[in-house]
C-alpha cells in the first residue's frame, strides 16, 4: 500500500491535503436528451398526456433541460410553469390544484422526496392517472403510491424493488403515448392487455410441461416411422405409464388436499384447450423432422445405388 494511501485514511490529514492547492481547470460534462424524447414529449402533447418534471437540479439548469426536450419552448414565460419544491408547498391546497389543473408540462426544482409524493398524491386526489418514474434511492415513496411506477436503471431496479415496473423513460412516453393512440388504458387496462396473451397463472405452465412431456413420449415410438406406421396402441406399456402420470396430475390439480400441499390450483375446460394447443406442435414438430429424416436417407440411398 503506498504510503499517501495511508494519509487519505485518517481524516485528520485532510487540512494539510487540501491546502496549498494549485488551480488547474474547470471540466464540465453534459448527459444528452436521448434523440427520441423531443418527439416523445411532442406526441405527449397531442395525446393529451401531461408531462411533469420533478427534480433535484436546480432551477436555471432545469428550466433549460425542459427547454432542450421541447416540454418548453424558447422565450415562454415560465411564471407560473416553473417551481421550486418549497415554494410550491408553501401554496395553500387550493392553489396548488389549481396550478397542477393548467394544461401544458410543469418543472419543480431542488425537489426533495417528500415533494415528489405530494404532489403525486395531489394529482391523484383531482382523479388524475400518475405515472411516475425514478432512478434514485430516494424515489420509491413516490413510485409505490403512483398508480404507474417505473424504476430506470440497474441502481434504480435494485432500490425499489419488485412493486414498480421497468422501463427507461423515453421507452416509456413512446410505449404510453402509442397506447393512448390505440385507445388502451394502459395504467387500468395493462394486466388484462396481458391476460390475453399469456397465461393468467403460473400454474398453467405446469400442466404445459406434463403434457408437452406426455406427448413427447410418443415421438419416441420409433426413429424414423411416424405415427401412423408406429401407433400408440402397439406399445401398450407406454400408453399405461402416460395415463399414470395424467392421472397423478389430475389428482394433484384437482384434490383440494393435494393442491394445498402442492401450492397449485385447478384449470378451466378453457385453461385445458390452451393447454393441449401449446403443447400438440410437439408431435407435429418431430413428425415433420422424422419425414425430413426419411427423404434425406431415402436420397442418399439412391445416391449410392447410381
Amino acid at each position: 500500500c503506498h504510503p499517501s494511501n495511508k494519509k487519505l485514511l485518517n481524516p485528520v490529514n485532510y487540512p494539510v491535503i487540501e491546502s496549498d492547492l494549485v488551480f488547474v481547470g474547470v471540466v464540465g460534462l453534459r448527459d444528452l436528451p436521448h434523440g427520441e424524447v423531443h418527439e416523445a414529449i411532442d406526441a405527449c402533447r397531442d395525446a393529451g398526456i401531461k408531462v411533469l418534471v420533478i427534480t433535484g437540479d436546480n432551477k436555471s439548469t432545469a428550466e433549460a433541460i425542459c427547454r432542450e426536450i421541447r416540454l418548453f419552448s424558447e422565450g415562454e414565460d415560465l411564471k407560473f410553469r416553473s417551481y421550486i419544491g418549497k415554494e410550491f408547498m408553501a401554496l395553500s391546497s387550493t392553489l396548488q390544484k389549481e396550478i397542477l389543473s393548467k394544461p401544458g408540462g410543469m418543472v419543480f426544482s431542488r425537489a426533495e422526496p417528500k415533494h415528489k409524493q405530494d404532489i403525486v398524491r395531489m394529482l391523484k386526489e383531482m382523479g388524475e392517472i400518475v405515472a411516475m418514474t425514478g432512478d434514485g434511492v430516494n424515489d420509491p415513496p413516490a413510485l409505490k403510491l403512483a398508480d404507474i411506477g417505473i424504476a430506470m436503471g440497474i441502481t434504480g431496479t435494485e432500490v425499489i424493488g419488485s412493486y414498480v415496473g421497468i422501463a427507461t423513460v423515453g421507452i416509456f412516453i413512446l410505449w404510453y403515448t402509442k397506447g393512448s393512440f390505440l385507445g388502451i388504458n394502459l395504467a387500468e387496462d395493462g394486466h388484462t392487455l396481458g391476460r390475453m396473451i399469456s397465461f393468467s397463472d403460473p400454474y398453467d405452465y405446469l400442466s404445459v410441461l406434463v403434457a408437452i412431456e406426455m406427448f413427447n413420449s410418443l415421438n419416441a415410438l420409433s426413429e424414423d416411422n411416424n405415427l401412423v406406421r408406429m401407433p400408440p396402441w402397439k406399445n401398450p406399456f407406454l400408453l399405461l405409464a402416460m395415463s399414470v402420470s395424467f392421472g397423478l396430475h389430475f389428482l394433484i390439480l384437482y384434490v383440494p388436499f393435494l393442491a394445498d400441499v402442492f401450492g397449485i390450483v385447478s384449470l378451466t375446460l378453457k385453461e385445458w384447450y390452451l393447454v393441449i394447443l401449446v403443447s400438440t406442435p410437439v408431435v407435429v414438430i418431430d413428425e415433420v423432422l422424422k419425414l425430413v429424416g426419411r427423404s434425406q436417407r431415402w436420397r442418399n440411398k439412391k445416391d449410392k445405388t447410381v
